[in-house]
């Protein structure tokens, strides 16, 4: 929110001044009106708060005001004019300046004599004098982001304090702007409340694949702005039956256009825990390390879009009775490793009752940290690849309580890929009423739309309702070619209150049925997540 003493242009120029300078001017007939920039001393402290002077001030234009400005004051050319229209004049011009948000610039009529009909006027261009924030951010992460031009415009800095306050470290900003002693200056008193800096969630979702366990546990913990430059430390930690696994993240703003660098690393063990194979040691650890990038270029209140570069070491080794032993294909002696190479490209836009976000994902696999090679002649996977993955995603509003969603996600690749570069599909995050990972493959569609109506009787109550399609085959010179389609109907509850609690459940019937010998809830088309966060 901002608010706003009104800074006429009284609040700029001494009016009383003005009349004694014109007190002689009865008759005069105007054939020009140059401007001159007022440059007192007084102002330059606000130079660090504001960008380069924008108008072309010798002919009183401010910002874009030419047009409005040349017609207000071609009124008093080539007529004959006294006190009062020059000071009508003056007014109006300063009026001008004032609806079109520049609050605090004005022109005044110094002491003069007018020579071939030439009138001087002084422009004093409104300026920040100071700028006082209140926020655990620091001021210049602040400050930095407020690309104010001169002179001050009032319409300006609330575009610009409403694109702050979309920053994900900032819950709320409440700013003032307040006139200062100093002619054509204001002071902006700025309050910016910041996420928590600490949050601790726990969470229950059946969102594994039964093979391992399909109960995960999982505890997160999170640390916000420990620098004060709006950086990001994430923490996780996943149990289930078969599997423990630990994710790390830390995210740091570089630049004041929002240029981040993310850091990860994930390691996770797991062992097969369903029969017939609990009882031949099947294990696997995958880790997982990069570096991410990100760079909005666009950055607007109703749109963005951003350029992300990562470059990952990804490896996964498998085991049999103790043993390393390949169970995918283009593994050797069990062990698969990739360093891909990803260019990013992010989309969004959002209205008033719909939003769209798109991406595009090409993945490279390089020769950095030795690669699984595999045999030049063999048509196999290796570490060598290029992969595409596109996604877009489109929700509307139809009414108060009821929207939908779509989604589509697709992943293409000339070449076969290693185990962890493929597609998967079933489970909670893609194909509803399947086992988590039912499908993986090298190239792979997913499209799912999805309605959700909130209840006002039952706040933070929803029902869903979905329909999810998969299909998914290798590349050619795979050893496992044919493709496979799964889809799914079904609908589900969610509920979230403010307190932090959260729950999720759905049931959906699968329209292609597998052989299993070990029903699980998954199997039967249920999935479920309970989670609370805490935050202080």
């Amino acid at each position: 929110m901002l608010s706003t003493h009104v800074l006429h242009a009284d609040a700029v120029v001494d009016a009383k001044t003005a009349v004694d300078a014109v007190t002689r001017l009865d008759g005069v007939v105007l054939t020009s009106v140059v401007c001159e920039l007022d440059t007192s001393d007084e102002l330059a402290p606000s130079n660090a708060l504001m960008g380069a002077i924008e108008g072309e001030y010798s002919q009183c234009v401010v910002g874009n005001l030419a047009d409005d400005v040349e017609h207000i004051i071609a009124d008093y050319l080539q007529v004959s004019v006294g006190v009062d229209d020059l000071l009508t004049m003056k007014n109006r011009l300063n009026q001008l300046y004032a609806v079109n948000g520049y609050i605090n610039t004005g022109v005044q009529i110094p002491n003069q004599e007018i020579t071939e009909g030439m009138l001087r006027l002084v422009l004093t261009p409104g300026r920040l004098l100071t700028m006082t924030i209140a926020s655990d951010l620091r001021d210049r992460y602040i400050t930095g982001r407020l690309r104010l031009n001169q002179p001050f415009n009032l319409v300006e800095l609330q575009a610009q304090l409403k694109l702050l306050e979309q920053d994900q470290r900032i819950t709320r900003i409440d700013a003032r702007v307040e006139p200062t002693g100093v002619a054509g200056s204001a002071a902006l008193l700025l309050v910016a409340d910041t996420v928590p800096r600490f949050a601790i969630g726990v969470s229950l979702a059946n969102d594994r694949s039964p093979s391992i366990g399909s109960n995960n546990t999982r505890l997160q913990m999170e640390a916000n702005n420990l620098t004060g430059w709006g950086d990001a430390l994430q923490g996780s930690v996943s149990t289930t039956q078969g599997l423990d696994a630990i994710d790390v993240r830390y995210s740091l703003p570089l630049t004041f256009s929002d240029l981040t660098v993310t850091f990860e690393h994930s390691r996770s063990d797991s062992s097969v825990i369903e029969q017939p194979f609990a009882d031949l040691d099947v294990d696997s650890e995958t880790e997982s390390s990069g570096i991410v990038f990100n760079w909005p270029v666009i950055s607007e209140l109703d749109s963005s879009l951003s350029l992300g570069l990562a470059f990952e070491s990804r490896r996964n080794q498998t085991s049999l009775l103790g043993q390393a032993f390949s169970f995918s294909e283009g593994a050797l002696d069990g062990e698969s490793r990739v360093t891909p190479a990803r260019l990013s490209v992010n989309y969004a836009v959002q209205g008033l009752a719909a939003s769209l976000a798109a991406k595009l994902t090409v993945s490279h696999g390089t020769r950095a940290l030795q690669p699984t090679v595999d045999d030049p002649s063999s048509a196999g996977p290796d570490g060598s690849f290029t992969a595409y993955l596109a996604q877009v995603q489109y929700a509307r509003m139809l009414t108060d309580r009821f929207y939908v969603t779509a989604k589509v996600l697709g992943q293409y690749s000339a070449s076969t890929l290693l185990s962890v570069e493929k597609f998967a599909l079933g489970g909670v995050g893609s194909v509803r009423g399947y086992r988590q990972n039912q499908i993986v493959r090298d190239n792979a569609l997913l499209f799912s739309v999805e309605s959700n109506y909130r209840f006002e009787a039952l706040p933070g109550f929803e029902i869903v309702a979905f329909y999810d399609w998969g299909s998914g085959e290798n590349a050619s010179g795979s050893v496992s070619l044919g493709r496979d389609t799964i889809s799914s109907l079904g609908a589900g509850i969610a509920y979230s209150v403010a307190n932090g609690f959260s729950a999720e459940l759905y049931v959906a019937h699968g329209f292609t049925d597998f052989a299993v010998e070990n029903r699980n809830l998954q199997d039967d088309g249920i999935h479920f997540r309970l989670s609370y966060d805490y935050k202080f």
